[in-house]
């Protein structure tokens, strides 16, 4: 989000906010504006700052991590695979018998 524009000899320079002074200033205007309880914030603080960490979770997970994940979900393709390779070996049962 773009927070100023000045110009400076016909130039105009644009200053770019991190999501996190945003989040400050949507804090501090919850606390102008707010009369019941100031010092809780607003919902969309919340929300993004959850957001953020769900992120930074992802982001923090290790190569190892991803690497025993993708052991795992191998391993259990393989064995669905092998399920699947068995029972198109297995003689199918005949419906006369079934009935008889």
């Amino acid at each position: 989000e773009i927070s100023s524009t000045s110009k400076e000899n016909n130039r105009t320079t644009v200053t770019r906010r991190t999501p996190s002074e945003e989040l400050i200033d949507v804090y501090k205007q919850h606390n102008i504006d707010s009369t019941d309880s100031p010092k809780l914030p607003p919902k969309e603080t919340v929300s993004l700052l959850s957001a953020q960490q769900a992120a930074l979770a992802v982001f923090m997970t290790t190569k190892e991590t991803l690497a025993l994940q993708l052991s795992s979900v191998n391993q259990a393709y393989k064995s669905v695979c092998d399920l699947g390779n068995n029972r198109l070996r297995r003689k199918p049962i005949e419906q006369e018998s079934l009935l008889k």
